[in-house]
């Protein structure tokens, strides 16, 4: 009887075990459509070539792998950012200057050159790199020109722009393009302000803002009035009562009746260190010592202050100039940054996001999105 009952059995746990793998066949059939849409989805590194890394970028000579990647960092601490006018190119300057391209963030060129400030004409196509000539100087490497052009493409120098009554040392403290890029304006630690002709490579003339060193420039839309932010100085253009005006005050210079138009003092303890202009040439946003404020270009009023109590490093302002970003230093501690983003609403100074992470150079681009770098390359 019980050879019976095992046979009378024997047809159901077949009937099982196939049900069962069924089950498992159609499970790992579904992990399998799972995993291949999560892969389409997310897409992860090549499988790394020899001589590259998993990003396709090259490995030193005799490396064999790389942790983690190169994609738009330096070598060495960041000085300054610049972005083209189409948000193409971004160009970061350290002991080199760098030229990447911020859809992928590969490096495009590697420039061997020492750049105190930067700034992309309004075609896209070239990149002004103000020099401090004085780490040529210390290295014994001669006189170096105080500007180059160069073209984005190529990654080559096109130009140089230079005079011979510049002292040496000297380090460029701004450049900026006119609106129709035939006009370069640059200004040095000297209390120099030239206006160069791009296309013959000719300075035009000097500008003579009564300040004893000019740090940071800015065009309005018209081309017609360049700001000047400078350490002021004690001048006698207002006779009988002489003022001093400083040290961190703001130049309006018009351009074809070479005479200044306005001045206004921003802070009576610190000099200007940034300078940001909204697009419609009406707001100035200003760091001046470890604060930042909005001010009417028309009126010379402060509008307000930024973030008060905040100790603030780098400040910009989006082209529409609806928005404000101010780079925050703080002491770092227990789930603390050493620093962080401040993103503010222009109109109310309310602020609207804080992202971690510190950022001693903040730059918009033409569609108001945010590049931010600092001292952790």
């Amino acid at each position: 009887m019980a050879n019976v009952h095992m046979v009378m059995y024997r047809p159901v746990n077949v009937a099982f075990l196939c049900v069962f793998g069924l089950l498992l066949g159609l499970a790992a059939h579904d992990a399998a459509r799972q995993k291949a849409d999560y892969a389409i989805k997310n897409p992860q590194p090549s499988v790394q070539e020899k001589d590259k890394d998993n990003f396709g970028d090259a490995l030193p000579s005799g490396a064999v792998a790389r942790l983690g990647c190169v994609r738009l960092r330096h070598a060495s601490g960041i000085r300054t950012l610049a972005i083209s006018p189409n948000g193409q190119f971004l160009a970061s300057a350290a002991q080199k200057v760098r030229l990447w391209d911020s859809r992928n963030g590969k490096e495009i060129h590697n420039l061997a050159v020492f750049a105190s400030c930067l700034t992309f004409s309004p075609c896209g196509k070239f990149l002004a790199i103000g020099h401090d000539n004085s780490l040529y100087l210390m290295r014994g490497w001669g006189k170096e020109p105080a500007i180059t052009l160069w073209n984005i493409a190529e990654g080559k120098q096109i130009k140089t722009l230079a005079t011979s009554r510049r002292r040496q040392p000297l380090t460029l403290t701004a450049l900026v393009f006119s609106p129709d890029g035939k006009t370069l304006a640059s200004a040095d630690d000297s209390g120099v302000v030239s206006l160069w002709d791009v296309a013959g490579g000719k300075e035009i003339r000097q500008v003579d803002v009564p300040g004893d060193e000019t740090y940071l420039l800015a065009f309005t839309p018209s081309g017609k009035t360049l700001v000047v932010g400078a350490r002021g100085r004690v001048c006698d253009w207002q006779k009988p009562a002489p003022q001093k005006w400083g040290p961190g005050t703001i130049y309006v210079w018009d351009l074809d009746k070479q005479q200044i138009n306005r001045r206004f003092i921003v802070d009576a303890k610190f000099f200007i260190s940034e300078l940001a202009m909204a697009a419609d040439g009406k707001t100035l946003a200003i760091r001046s010592g470890w604060a930042a404020h909005l001010w009417d270009l028309s009126t010379g009023k402060k509008i307000r202050n930024l973030l008060e109590g905040s100790d603030i490093r780098a400040v910009a302002l989006s082209p529409d100039g609806q928005t404000i970003a101010l780079g925050c230093y703080q002491e770092p501690g227990p789930d603390r940054e050493i620093g962080f983003v401040c993103v503010l609403e222009t109109a109310t100074g309310k602020e609207r996001r804080r992202l971690d992470g510190f950022a001693s150079c903040l730059v918009f681009t033409a569609d108001n999105r945010l590049v931010g770098a600092g001292a952790d390359h």
